[in-house]
């Protein structure tokens, strides 16, 4: 379901940051419907990068979730990916949104804080890349969040990293790697074929 209060809260807020710019619905299976509902994406006004936002986390129709103050579990995913030549967005970052929702789903409302996710396997292997893990920052354009008929909706950027770059968030936070990244990557595009923003190793 993509309809409802809780929908139309999250709609305005594209329309809000992204005006005039028609989004691409995602309707999830019912076998993958445990990471949530649907995801919409869109290609900013620019034509340079993709955006998406999941649908379902947080309480799209009559408020379910628990929490008197959040609707659902309180957030939903986003992530910004570079647009290339191809007319459609790229495929990879919806199973792997929806294998995040669903980990961190047992969580409840810690992804709010959580430590970087690393993998043992790339993000993606179609293109490559060495981008092995995920950290969460604040939507660079959306904000922290939006009030909906259900509750507060907070909107954590999903954003690509390499293993040292995980390993460095756990020792120095997750404000210092931000900084790092955003000096030359300011909206945390996750760009599967950049270097460590990492001096190297001496």
């Amino acid at each position: 379901m993509t309809s409802g209060p809780g929908a139309l809260a999250l709609d305005g807020a594209l329309a809000q940051h992204f005006p005039g710019v028609e989004p691409v619905l995602v309707l999830m299976t019912s076998a993958d419907r445990d990471g949530f509902d649907a995801i919409k994406v869109l290609l900013d006004r620019e034509g340079s990068f993709w955006f998406y936002l999941t649908f379902g986390i947080s309480d799209l129709g009559e408020k379910q979730g628990t929490h008197p103050a959040l609707s659902g579990l309180g957030y939903e995913l986003t992530m910004r990916v570079p647009a290339g030549p191809e007319p459609s967005p790229p495929d990879w970052p919806i199973p792997l949104l929806n294998n995040l929702a669903r980990y961190l789903r047992p969580m409840r409302y810690d992804v709010v804080d959580s430590e970087p996710i690393l993998f043992e396997t790339p993000l993606t292997t179609d293109p490559p890349t060495d981008l092995t893990g995920v950290m969460f920052a604040d939507d660079v354009q959306l904000g922290y969040g939006v009030d909906t008929p259900n509750g507060y909706v907070q909107f954590r950027q999903v954003v690509g990293i390499r293993q040292e770059e995980g390993i460095y968030q756990s020792a120095f936070g997750r404000a210092a790697l931000v900084e790092k990244i955003s000096r030359s990557n300011p909206f945390l595009h996750t760009i599967l074929d950049r270097p460590s923003v990492l001096p190297p190793p001496v």
